[in-house]
């Protein structure tokens, strides 16, 4: 097994994006990198917290209370899809991002997105599956189909972030 600690040293002709140094931990740049992308983080956290406080209320007053049940339902069986698909693909290829280099880094991560598209594919299959299964309506269904895709898109999303995380 591999750990961070025993990663290969530099080579000196590799040159990571933006400039940067290849090991950028140990060099001065670190610092204000560090500082930057966790303010884009938060920014962008705050923003979804934001947009979530919004968008909540105006959704349950457009749908009703019951009908926000229904949503709930949909929205429910897809993230236990999703929650039994991930198999903690971000953080090997977080880890394989930083361990690796070269070929090797980017073969890594074409095989983990290639892995995180099956199996979340198979998980909102799976979603659609038990909500035909449980007899809920052609609606129901439809959304939970609509729902899945979009889980389909966001764990993509996020494995293809790996790199910023890493």
């Amino acid at each position: 097994m591999r750990t961070m600690s025993s990663s290969v040293p530099p080579r000196p002709d590799v040159q990571a994006a933006g400039g940067l140094p290849p090991d950028l931990v140990s060099s001065p740049a670190a610092g204000p990198v560090a500082l930057r992308g966790s303010a884009l983080r938060g920014v962008v956290y705050a923003a979804t917290v934001g947009l979530s406080v919004i968008s909540v209320p105006l959704l349950i007053r457009h749908l009703g209370i019951a009908e926000f049940g229904l949503y709930s339902v949909v929205i429910s069986i897809v993230t236990i899809g999703a929650g039994l698909t991930d198999a903690g693909l971000v953080s090997i290829a977080v880890r394989e991002w930083v361990t690796q280099t070269g070929q090797r880094r980017e073969r890594a991560i074409r095989n983990l997105l290639g892995i995180r598209l099956e199996l979340s594919a198979a998980g909102a299959a799976v979603a659609v599956g038990f909500a035909l299964v449980a007899g809920y309506g052609n609606v129901l269904v439809l959304g939970t189909l609509i729902a899945g895709a979009g889980m389909v898109l966001q764990a993509t999303a996020n494995l293809v972030s790996a790199p910023l995380q890493g």
